[in-house]
């Protein structure tokens, strides 16, 4: 018996039964040496068909998980059992589990195929009566998977209880579907909604710019033997279409590649000038002459503040009034001068 962060000892002699207890929980490099799994697998070469390698775990994070990868690789053999009302053979899953108004107490196991509820009181003879199916039959690795729904010494609301318990929290989800549903954890994140950006979609080609753009950049990766670019237009608050990419095959160093290079340029340049930006300008223009406006209306607002400030306000809540009054003028200003900054930026 030794530890998957001893190289030394994974190394030292050659071993016809390995088994690895909780290798989600192995060190990534053991030592400087590498995998400790790997190393581990090397030592029973020497036995050939001899040999018996076995890994043990709860898993840990869905895509980061050892134990998930070899049960990928084997062949997914889970325990089936007959429905005590039908007699369909099936597996014990969380989303089958039964529970009314959010109380654990009330929790059943939900036949997939009659909905007829199954009680704890079912489980000793189902499990009696059930058997082991590959649902990879393909490969020669056998791999078995359970979850605590199986216990005869854990009910279905002691589960449901400890996942209500969990819930929310998002450490505790992890612990919880990891060591009772023996499933790996997917972290969420922020993702995108599919079908909101399906509808954002826009038919457009590198001849014509979508409508908003308001300028074109582009970037070049140079390698050794060739060049690639990307072009992007770019709108108000950083909206940006990709136009084209590009691969120049070549040596960077030859004039024909340069050559095919200022080609490219000078397309999208000339998309540029014969678009819709001059339109798009137009309306940014509209707006800046609308926020002018607005800026006018302020300054006027502000003079009544003052005078009524002079007439029944103090000299602290006046200096308020000034100042929010000056921050509002002052943000109508830098709207309209970053908006113009664009139309230059464009024009150039």
């Amino acid at each position: 018996m030794i530890g998957a962060n001893a190289p030394a000892a994974l190394a030292s002699r050659p071993i016809r039964i390995v088994l690895c207890d909780e290798v989600d929980r192995y060190p990534a490099s053991a030592g400087t040496e590498g995998d400790p799994v790997n190393l581990a697998r090397k030592r029973t070469i020497t036995y050939r068909s001899r040999k018996r390698i076995g890994f043990f775990s709860t898993p840990t994070i869905k895509g980061k998980s050892r134990i998930e990868r070899a049960w990928k690789r084997s062949d997914q053999r889970r325990y089936y059992m007959p429905c005590p009302h039908c007699g369909h053979s099936h597996v014990f899953k969380w989303e089958n589990i039964s529970i009314i108004d959010d109380d654990p107490m009330t929790a059943k196991l939900s036949c997939p195929s009659c909905g007829g509820l199954i009680e704890d009181f079912h489980k000793p003879a189902m499990l009696e009566a059930g058997e082991w199916v590959k649902e990879n039959p393909e490969s020669r690795l056998p791999g078995f998977h359970i979850n605590e729904l199986y216990s005869p010494w854990r009910s279905f609301a002691d589960v449901a209880t400890d996942f209500y318990a969990a819930k929310g929290n998002p450490q505790e989800e992890k612990t919880w579907w990891n060591t009772s549903m023996g499933e790996p954890f997917e972290e969420s994140g922020e993702l995108a909604d599919a079908d909101e950006l399906a509808k954002r979609r826009e038919n457009y080609d590198a001849d014509t710019l979508p409508s908003g753009a308001l300028t074109v950049t582009f970037g070049a990766d140079v390698q050794k033997d060739r060049i690639e670019i990307e072009f992007v237009a770019w709108g108000a608050g950083e909206e940006s279409w990709g136009i084209e990419p590009i691969v120049l095959d070549g040596n960077p160093a030859e004039q024909e590649i340069r050559t095919q290079l200022e080609d490219d340029l000078a397309k999208i340049h000339e998309a540029v000038k014969t678009s819709n930006v001059n339109e798009v300008q137009e309306r940014v223009m509209d707006a800046i002459v609308q926020a002018e406006k607005n800026a006018d209306k302020s300054f006027q607002q502000l003079e009544i503040a003052n005078a009524q400030a002079d007439e029944v306000v103090d000299p602290h809540v006046e200096k308020i009034l000034r100042s929010r009054w000056t921050a509002l003028i002052t943000g109508a200003v830098v709207l309209g001068s970053f908006i113009l900054g664009l139309i230059v930026g464009t024009n150039i």
